[in-house]
């Protein structure tokens, strides 16, 4: 069983991250003087904040069923961490992609 058939929500992180990273690349890629630096930039940046805010909600949703635990902000880091997973493959690429030609 994967992953994602054991938690749902996990993929719903993924979904979100992959959906962001798509639409800075895409945005990123109508500009001609844009280079692949500053696309890793704007994807690692992004997917960095959608990352807290999804974990500042999870957290903040728990703290109203219970009360705050130790482990609390390290188990919902843990558990949207595909919402930075789906930034890895697109950043590998643009940090690959070779620098302009000189």
């Amino acid at each position: 069983m994967s992953w994602f058939e054991r938690d749902p929500q996990r993929l719903a992180g993924a979904v979100y991250g992959t959906i962001l990273v798509t639409a800075l690349v895409a945005a990123y890629s109508e500009y001609d003087e844009a280079s692949s630096v500053e696309m890793l930039g704007a994807v690692v940046t992004s997917t960095i904040v959608l990352w807290l805010a999804h974990v500042y909600a999870r957290v903040v949703s728990a703290r109203m069923e219970n009360p705050a635990t130790p482990g609390l902000f390290k188990e919902a880091a843990r558990r949207e961490a595909p919402v930075l997973g789906a930034a890895a493959l697109p950043a590998a690429f643009l940090l690959a992609e070779p620098g302009p030609e000189r």
